[in-house]
């Protein structure tokens, strides 16, 4: 599916869960917002309060002239590869030799397959979005656990399964309708499933986390609680905040 614009962001953050000497290589987390506007959180004017990501923006760098692909694949093509946007396939017209479009290009390498090469443990929970083909699944492509969307959107609630086809994936396993809580939602599960892969990392080994959020890409969707913080924010209009 083709987004009008994706702003990925944005946040590298390094992190470590114990002293490391000068010389050790640091835990990594990237965290990917799903069509994110550039005024969408409160440090870059946003009337809705965003307090923890306001927090790493003001104690890190905010790259205000950083610019992503204007589509899904394309920024995400380019964020796992460090590639231009010639490294994610063409959709159009069909590629003669069977590749699929909206995937990343099996001769480029990924920052999961070189970190792990480097001696990291790598870690997904999220939107892929660069193929859906077991060989172009994250697992494939150099993460040891996931947890994935491998299409490009979806419901964030748990009803996108039901007609029973598998779009989320563990691992090398598909996913059903009966494998998710009832209660099931995109960002929570997300979260959940990254802590639940750093706490089972027992290692020596540094480890790479990527958490690729689908919110708040369309559709509009939060559980209510989350909504009812806000009902009434915007009933006098745009022009009175």
């Amino acid at each position: 599916m083709k987004l009008d614009r994706i702003i990925a962001l944005l946040f590298l953050v390094l992190v470590s869960t114990r002293v490391f000497a000068d010389h050790d290589p640091p835990n990594i987390l990237l965290i990917v917002a799903d069509d994110l506007g550039y005024t969408d959180l409160g440090s870059f004017g946003s009337e809705i309060p965003t307090p923890t990501l306001d927090t790493l923006a003001y104690e890190g760098i905010r790259l205000t002239n950083f610019h992503t692909g204007r589509a899904c694949q394309q920024t995400r093509a380019m964020l796992m590869s460090g590639r231009g946007v010639s490294s994610v396939i063409q959709r159009n017209p069909p590629r003669p030799d069977g590749e699929r479009a909206h995937q990343l290009r099996f001769d480029v390498a990924t920052i999961p397959e070189l970190l792990r090469d480097a001696g990291y443990r790598t870690y997904m929970a999220g939107k892929w979005d660069l193929g859906i083909s077991s060989d172009a699944a994250p697992v494939a492509r150099g993460f040891d656990r996931s947890f994935s969307l491998l299409e490009a959107s979806s419901s964030h609630f748990r009803e996108y399964f039901w007609d029973q086809k598998s779009y989320y994936q563990e691992d090398t396993r598909p996913l059903r309708l009966n494998d998710l809580p009832s209660d099931f939602y995109s960002t929570r599960a997300y979260t959940d499933k990254m802590l639940e892969y750093l706490r089972a990392h027992d290692g020596p080994e540094p480890w790479f986390g990527y958490v690729a959020y689908t919110a708040p890409h369309w559709p509009l969707q939060v559980p209510d609680e989350w909504l009812d913080r806000h009902v009434g924010h915007y009933d006098a209009g745009y022009d009175v905040l």
